[in-house]
Parts: C-alpha cells; structure tokens; sequence
C-alpha cells in the first residue's frame, strides 16, 4: 500500500487537515473525531504518521498513533538509550 492511501473509505483525508509540508503530524477536531472516530481509527493502520487532537486554543489535546508505532515506541523505550561508542 502506498503512503497516504486508505482502505477505509479515506476518513482522515476528509477529517484531517494536513500540516505543511515537513510536519510530521496531521490534525483532527474532536467534533471531527467524535463524528468519524470509526474510520479515522481505521485510516490511521494506514497513515505513516500521528495525528494530533487538538482543543479549542489550538493546543493539542491528545495524539493518535497507528497500533504499530505505539508498539515501537514501547519497543524503543523498554529498550532504553541507546549508547554511543565502546562500553567503559
């Protein structure tokens, strides 16, 4: 599948504004969410990167991650630091 494309009917194309090139996230309302959540969830198996539930102000309230990237992240941490150069 390519990046960007859905299999769920393109919920987060029609929910989500996307952020200028380079951001590395997408946004989503929560009156958007709360309308679609079923298939933002679903969309969001295909997306490549988070998306970001902002509040009123703008500041983000909450962020959504793909099954795969919350398991990562929990990989990465339970990994802890990685270390540079030799062991002293």
């Amino acid at each position: 599948m390519n990046k960007g494309t859905s299999t769920h009917g393109g919920a987060l194309s029609a929910h989500v504004s996307s952020q200028p090139r380079g951001e590395p996230t997408d946004r989503v309302s929560v009156s958007q969410l709360e309308a679609g959540a079923r298939k933002v969830l679903l969309d969001l198996q295909d997306r490549q990167r988070p998306v970001v539930v902002p509040q009123d102000s703008g500041r983000p309230m909450g962020v959504l991650l793909s099954t795969e990237d919350f398991e990562r992240l929990v990989r990465r941490y339970r990994e802890g630091p990685r270390r540079s150069g030799n062991a002293a």
